[in-house]
């Protein structure tokens, strides 16, 4: 196959849609091509060299999932698969269809012996998939992250090829196990002029969590107070909005203390956002990793912070801090790591730094919870 004369395909495009027949193409100098298209859609890959057809009648693809893998992760890789799908007029059903292909989400032992051996390598990331005699398939899972990983690859192929049958051509080679145990990726809040707006924008969490949980990142680190590095920096600081983070946050039990210009509206509106945050990383299959990157509540060198901070002193500086980590912990169940940068930059000196984070770290055992 090959476009009617005068038609130029983009050659660098993802995909190019024309038409498989055309009825007398007029090309005219300075003027649009006047021409019908007849029939079917084909879609023309990168290289040009191979099209595909979609035209599959199957109305419907019945799922099951085993008990052991269903959970938020699974269902968030089922939605993506149902978009994908819907792009080809495809769906899926959790009741039987009579006659039709199937999607199986099953654990590594439930699928016969020598037919899955990436998902029976004992990581919960790995899967492979098997092409049934019916024209359905089976992921088989070591995990609920391995059988995402299936699901959403799934629905890559789907779209790419053009059609169900073309998608499962080859796929039993695509399965796999992760190489690298933590894939981690961080965003950095450093202006709350450029930062503030996405921080609170939960279109944005939806499509950038979808973006690189589909990547296979398995961590995500969002970095507070990463823009300044207290004691080697030539001027003071600024621009100090969630850099010691929790006057931004909490109102601590037994504390007043607050940053100036952050009403207690404002304070449970950025807890809010960091809940979702966290809930919905953890949702695709990533770990929620906070990162507080300082803990100086002044930065000295006459800086002019625009959110001042009232109520400490250096002598209550780490019982706040640690009663404050305590109390977020409580409020974000969903934070599974923390990173500290504990050396001075971090806005604690070195000199007795060994009492304040003696007391900070304690504050997180206090949470109960791994980290």
């Amino acid at each position: 196959w090959s476009p009617p004369v005068g038609v130029n395909l983009p050659r660098d495009g993802i995909l190019a849609r024309a038409a498989t027949q055309v009825s007398s193409p007029e090309v005219v100098a300075g003027a649009p091509l006047s021409w019908q298209p007849i029939q079917h859609t084909v879609l023309i890959t990168h290289s040009a060299k191979r099209a595909t057809m979609p035209s599959d009648p199957r109305p419907s693809l019945t799922t099951t999932v085993a008990p052991s893998l269903t959970g938020p992760t699974v269902e968030w890789a089922l939605g993506r698969l149902d978009h994908r799908l819907a792009g080809l007029g495809l769906q899926r059903s959790d009741a039987a269809a009579e006659g039709g292909p199937g999607i199986r989400v099953a654990e590594a032992t439930e699928v016969a012996k020598g037919t899955a051996p990436h998902a029976g390598s004992g990581s919960a990331e790995a899967f492979d998939y098997i092409v049934e005699p019916d024209g359905g398939i089976t992921i088989a899972a070591g995990g609920a992250p391995g059988a995402a990983y299936g699901l959403v690859g799934l629905g890559d192929r789907v779209a790419l090829r053009g059609s169900w049958d073309a998608a499962l051509d080859g796929i039993a080679e695509a399965g796999g196990s992760p190489a690298v145990p933590v894939r981690g990726i961080v965003r950095s809040f450093s202006s709350v002029d450029e930062d503030l707006p996405w921080f609170r924008d939960r279109d944005f969490w939806t499509g950038y969590l979808d973006w690189i949980a589909e990547a296979r990142f398995n961590r995500f680190h969002l970095a507070l107070g990463m823009q300044y590095n207290y004691g080697a920096d030539r001027h003071g600081a600024t621009d100090n909005y969630l850099c010691f983070v929790y006057p931004f946050l909490l109102s601590v039990d037994g504390w007043d203390v607050t940053a100036d210009g952050v009403s207690a509206e404002e304070r449970a509106q950025n807890l809010a956002m960091l809940q979702f945050i966290s809930s919905e990383t953890r949702r695709r299959g990533m770990s929620f990793q906070l990162g507080l990157w300082n803990h100086a509540y002044d930065y000295g060198r006459d800086s002019k912070h625009r959110y001042e901070i009232r109520g400490l002193t250096p002598e209550t500086h780490g019982d706040y801090s640690a009663a404050a980590l305590t109390q977020l912990l409580a409020e974000c169940p969903d934070i599974e790591g923390l990173t500290f940068r504990v050396h001075y930059e971090g806005g604690i000196h070195d000199q007795d730094h060994e009492v304040f984070w003696d007391k900070v770290f304690a504050g997180a055992s206090s949470s109960g919870r791994r980290l």
